[in-house]
């Protein structure tokens, strides 16, 4: 069954939170053996900032309640399938090894830096919160530059009313692009 399957074919094209769901979906298949699919979520988990979900994969392989602490090693050596890597990517034979140490630091930096970006556009965020303040304006068939002429009316009409600068708009940007990144999608 393995070798008809389309994942390692297009996996580098997808983005790593795409392939979180598809690769569930091979482990409900049984393509692959779960230790081996459990360890490569685990070798993706390394490169996102979805902590509690790397916790929640490591507490899987290793047959665990607990996150030990200390030099606990999430073993993502070798390649993943006997003879045949289960997503074609250079990085999946790379030998290395992640310490629960290490992602409950990386758990708390994250979280300090949502709680600075938060505060950093608190101010917009109130703003956009309050329903009286914003109004859909949808014009269809707007053409791009009108687009972009409302966009700068909207920055110099934040700036002068609200006292909301284009840092704050860069700041809620970042603070939004975290929560993707940390798997909150519906922020």
């Amino acid at each position: 069954m393995a070798e008809y399957d389309l994942l390692p074919k297009i996996s580098p094209y997808l983005d790593k939170h795409l392939l979180f769901p598809l690769l569930e979906n091979v482990q409900k298949q049984e393509i692959y053996p779960e230790d081996q699919v459990v360890k490569y979520q685990l070798e993706l988990l390394k490169k996102t900032k979805l902590v509690d979900f790397a916790m929640d994969k490591y507490r899987l392989l290793h047959k665990t309640e607990e996150v030990p602490e200390g030099a606990c090693d999430i073993l993502l050596c070798g390649t993943l399938c006997a003879g045949r890597s289960l997503l074609k990517r250079s990085d999946v034979a790379i030998c290395g090894t992640l310490q629960c140490a290490e992602l409950k630091d990386k758990r708390q930096q994250v979280v300090l830096q949502l709680k600075e970006l938060k505060a950093d556009c608190k101010q917009l965020l109130t703003m956009l919160e309050d329903t009286s303040l914003v109004k859909p304006q949808k014009v269809p068939g707007e053409k791009a530059d009108k687009t972009n002429q409302n966009y700068r009316d909207t920055l110099v009409m934040l700036a002068e009313k609200h006292n909301i600068l284009p840092d704050h708009v860069e700041s809620l940007y970042k603070y939004a692009k975290l929560h993707f990144e940390c798997g909150n999608y519906g922020q």
